[in-house]
């Protein structure tokens, strides 16, 4: 097997996250309500080294993660070896998750930050095998669909089959278990699907991770103002962070390419 550029793809990673976290200081520091002290302590605490200064950046670390392992099961751990751990660690994110039914306070729900922080290992190492043995040309299309259209609906009964098998409360999931399989079957149509470019696929290329970096930058001051217009529907907060998050990013790619490139790792060696 090959091997995988470690350290431009962290030195990527890493920019990525160091700008963004720059970007939520000011929010840190209006949640402090302007104390110095808690924002020092915020900023340099090991919470920001493990996951950044905001709660959704911790993907960028659990990436880190995971190009990093990858890179060591490619070289040192047989493939059959390296499945069974990623399928061991998905199991451990997804059992842990589980606990939310439980009503376990966060704070003593810690494998789920556990496993969560690791879940970046098997998603980039199922991820190098699909690109490197060519699987996703093997699905059909038809296979692909019949894919995520059952694990969708199967992902939304999880909530209720596990409150009526356990006795639990009804919690939202962050890991539903089929949300893998989806993500694959996903992957699958787009990549034998023959499209020409389009406004959407220029756009997911081009701002769909800036869009992720800041939309909760951009709720933090949607949902107070969508408040104080009488509006507290959250699909409403989310639909307009996600446009002024796309419409942000356009201009900046535009008008600012020096800032855009530093949210997307550009020009990173």
């Amino acid at each position: 097997m090959g091997n995988i550029d470690v350290g431009k793809k962290l030195n990527k990673l890493f920019g990525i996250l160091f700008y963004s976290s720059l970007l939520y200081v000011p929010i840190i520091y209006l949640s402090a309500n302007s104390d110095i002290t808690t924002l020092f302590i915020r900023v340099f605490s090991f919470d920001t080294l493990r996951s950044g200064t905001f709660f959704h950046l911790w993907f960028i670390t659990a990436l880190m993660s995971g190009v990093m392992l990858t890179n060591y099961m490619i070289k040192n751990v047989k493939t059959a070896t390296g499945l069974v751990i990623a399928l061991l660690l998905l199991a451990g994110y997804w059992l842990s998750d589980i606990g939310q039914a439980f009503n376990i306070p966060a704070e003593r729900n810690y494998m789920f930050y556990v496993f969560r922080s690791l879940l970046g290992i098997p998603l980039v190492y199922m991820g190098y095998l699909l690109a490197k043995e060519g699987l996703l040309s093997k699905i059909s299309n038809a296979m692909a669909w019949t894919l995520f259209i059952a694990g969708i609906m199967l992902m939304m009964l999880e909530v209720p089959l596990c409150q009526w098998f356990i006795d639990g409360y009804a919690r939202e999931r962050q890991f539903p278990l089929f949300s893998v399989p989806v993500a694959v079957a996903l992957l699958a149509i787009c990549a034998n699907t023959a499209t020409k470019e389009n406004l959407i696929s220029r756009a997911g290329r081009d701002f769909s991770l800036g869009i992720y970096l800041i939309h909760p930058f951009l709720l933090y001051f949607i949902v107070p103002w969508l408040e104080s217009k009488g509006v507290k529907v959250s699909t409403m907060n989310l639909v307009s962070a996600f446009i002024l998050s796309w419409f942000i990013f356009a201009i900046m790619k535009k008008w600012l390419p020096a800032l855009y490139g530093k949210f997307n790792g550009a020009g990173i060696k």
